[in-house]
């Protein structure tokens, strides 16, 4: 406590986040205890795991002793998945977690994904339905498609989990990373856009800013947002936005010559495609492929000088080239 206060002294600082996989409920219960007998006024944050320690009386201790949110790592809304990933905690034990978090005024950050190796479509929609059924006791959530890295049970025991192979790419030179095919093709691939399509749904439930990451989980500007306005600020700003009605306002003519937002999604489809080709097939990433990849896909700009052409011989009467 006295390392934390001389860092708040020396750079005025009014927030403080514990960056680290997760902190023990009883080591952050005793770090609150020490913060509310010396009475200091900064507030923090730090990822925790949902488990059956965060007793109401706990997350009463950890608010009154600083706390301003925490984000958990739920993983999934399937207790067979949750079992799969050795996680240790039930959703009976989640839901307790972040009822007793919510209650004591402690914002909630929910993390989880999909797509896990034999995850079916409805386990799937249950990480999605636990999201809704929990949102109100919710601050803000990611919910974002499984990736594998070093030192996961899966990486350990492929074939229990259906992996025919993994790899690591070539340039990854920290091994952030690893890379799988299963055994048999996923039929969750085809049910993608349904559960993109939930997830989204959820999402305009919160109001997020692109910059600067205000409503990003664990970010300084949201843990401003907390301190300022309470755990249910991106609820509300949410809730208090205004409905546009009757004619849609006429979108601004871009500088750039073509519709940002029209393109937007080519250009991330034509992105996943360079990163798949990447790290799927070619088993490398470095910058010289990755321009030798993007360099075969069509130029915008180019695109719009050739219709902008085409469009100039067709008023002037003459034949459009085809």
């Amino acid at each position: 406590m006295e390392h934390l206060q001389s860092l708040a002294d020396t750079h005025d600082c009014r927030l403080f986040y514990f960056s680290q996989d997760t902190i023990a409920p009883a080591t952050a219960r005793r770090l609150a205890r020490a913060h509310a007998a010396a009475g200091l006024s900064w507030r923090w944050g730090t990822d925790i795991r949902p488990e059956s320690a965060l007793t109401i009386e706990c997350c009463t201790d950890l608010a009154e002793g600083g706390a301003l949110s925490a984000a958990l790592g739920i993983e999934s809304g399937s207790d067979r998945v949750l079992e799969l990933i050795n996680k240790g905690v039930d959703l009976k034990e989640i839901h307790a977690a972040v009822e007793h978090l919510a209650e004591a005024g402690i914002a909630v950050e929910f993390m989880c994904f999909t797509g896990f190796p034999t995850e079916s479509f409805q386990e799937a929609m249950a990480t999605i339905h636990l999201i809704e059924t929990l949102r109100d006791h919710i601050a803000l959530f990611v919910c974002g498609e499984f990736a594998l890295v070093p030192g996961a049970l899966l990486a350990q025991r492929p074939a229990d989990y259906g992996i025919a192979e993994i790899w690591q790419v070539q340039g990854d030179e920290f091994t952030k990373a690893l890379f799988y095919r299963k055994t048999k093709p996923s039929k969750q691939a085809r049910m993608q856009e349904k559960i993109n399509a939930g997830i989204d749904a959820l999402s305009t439930r919160f109001w997020l800013h692109k910059y600067p990451w205000a409503g990003s989980l664990s970010t300084a500007h949201t843990l401003l947002w907390y301190a300022r306005y309470g755990p249910d600020a991106f609820r509300r700003a949410a809730n208090d936005r205004p409905t546009s009605r009757g004619r849609r306002a006429p979108r601004p003519k871009s500088p750039y010559g073509f519709d940002v937002a029209k393109i937007g999604p080519e250009a991330e489809a034509n992105e996943a495609h360079v990163w798949h080709t990447l790290t799927h097939e070619r088993h490398l990433v470095s910058r010289k492929v990755y321009r030798e990849l993007a360099n075969r896909l069509p130029s915008v700009a180019k695109r719009r000088r050739e219709t902008v052409r085409k469009r100039g011989r067709r008023n002037s009467g003459a034949p459009a080239e085809t």
